[in-house]
């Protein structure tokens, strides 16, 4: 399949805590409209890859670019605009439960300078469409299943029409039946927006079911597997 232009890419990349490295010459790439996976046992470094993505760590070796910003050069004041164009979904899903849905999406919204209602509540009813979940608009989260919780927050992380979707362990919460759903639906919207969607996962019954390009954390490297 061909993919077109890179969201997310590293070039013989060392990622770092402090002074202790964590995964070394890291290689990886993932383009417009693509998943891939991110496997590893407990840490391995799976989180620290991802938090190097979302400039939560500094990168200070090798080559590393996200939505067209350098992790290298990235100045601090620039890294609220890089986090605008990755959309972050949580295992635990990291909701308001005694807020409405459409509170929940709101929040977000104004905190990144939507400031007309009119263009909010469009945006929300737009994103809350996407996942299937638009009746739930009015409800408090914590009436909702975990299925439709973890469609709220795959909503939410896309407010901003973002060009890269982590989703770390996504389904470690749900029942099997509810975690293809949900899979589903992120290969929907990567499809259907051209989206790039990085999923960490200790799920392998999933990635049998949704293949796609699995990268695994191992012995102080990400190794693609072929």
């Amino acid at each position: 399949m061909h993919f077109l232009e890179s969201v997310a890419e590293l070039k013989n990349a060392d990622i770092y805590i402090q002074e202790k490295l964590i995964l070394n010459q890291v290689d990886f790439s993932i383009g417009q409209g693509e998943i891939c996976y991110i496997i590893g046992k407990t840490g391995s470094g799976k989180s620290s890859f991802l938090k190097t993505l979302f400039a939560e760590l500094p990168l200070q070796n090798g080559i590393g670019k996200v939505a067209g910003y350098d992790l290298r050069d990235l100045k601090r004041n620039y890294i609220p605009q890089l986090r605008r164009e990755i959309g972050m979904v949580f295992q635990n899903f990291e909701l308001f439960e005694d807020w409405t849905v459409e509170k929940n999406l709101g929040f977000v919204l104004e905190a990144t300078g939507w400031k007309e209602v009119i263009k909010r509540n469009s945006r929300i009813d737009e994103v809350l469409d996407a996942v299937g979940v638009v009746d739930k608009r009015k409800d408090l989260v914590i009436h909702l299943s975990g299925g439709e919780q973890q469609r709220v927050a795959i909503a939410r992380a896309l407010l901003n029409n973002p060009k890269l979707i982590i989703a770390d362990e996504p389904t470690g919460n749900l029942d099997p039946e509810t975690s293809d759903e949900i899979f589903h639906q992120l290969r929907d919207l990567a499809i259907r927006y051209k989206t790039a969607v990085l999923i960490s996962t200790h799920d392998y019954r999933v990635i049998d079911n949704f293949p796609a390009r699995v990268y695994e954390c191992i012995d102080s490297r990400l190794q693609e597997q072929i």
